[in-house]
């Protein structure tokens, strides 16, 4: 087809609905009423699409909302983490143990410390002593690795308590 200004004049003319009239009255004369009617139906498949589509992307937008409304009203949980006390906060504690109970045995291996008597009549002083380590530091958090007294203990030593010392430390969560 050429397009030059008499046929930009015929399409731009206000009678040229009256060509577009006649074209859409002759199409079933020249496709066929089957072709028409395949092509209705592939309209009407193309909108019922559309038409899902856009119902499903809203479905989709609602769920969305929803996790979003939800992960900003779970709460931040912090974190608690055990922390080992610094070795020479332990050797000294371990010291003066050593100093106010001279009949046990008192041992420390970074925050660690052990204390052990070979005479079973030192309990009530091994007691004490245990006390004491259980109140021996600001913050401090005590973990019994092993306690015994008497035919229970191993290695033929009475008394025996081994124990470690950790602080709790409270960090931000992760995410």
């Amino acid at each position: 087809m050429k397009l030059d200004s008499a046929t930009i004049k015929r399409l731009m003319s206000p009678h040229a609905y009256k060509n577009l009239d006649v074209f859409v009255e002759q199409i079933p004369l020249r496709a066929g009423y089957a072709a028409v009617g395949a092509g209705a139906i592939c309209l009407l498949l193309a909108c019922l699409s559309i038409t899902y589509a856009v119902l499903q992307a809203n479905n989709v937008m609602t769920l969305r909302a929803d996790i979003l409304k939800a992960e900003a009203l779970k709460p931040t949980v912090p974190v608690i983490n055990k922390v080992p006390v610094a070795d020479t906060d332990a050797q000294a504690f371990a010291k003066r143990l050593k100093d106010f109970y001279p009949q046990l045995e008192v041992n420390s291996s970074g925050a660690r410390i052990e204390m052990r008597s070979g005479q079973i009549d030192k309990y009530g002083a091994f007691r004490e002593a245990v006390g004491n380590v259980f109140n021996g530091g600001k913050g401090w958090r005590i973990t019994v690795e092993s306690m015994c007294v008497g035919r229970e203990c191993k290695n033929n030593t009475p008394i025996f308590g081994a124990f470690t010392i950790h602080t709790l430390r409270v960090d931000k969560p992760a995410s």
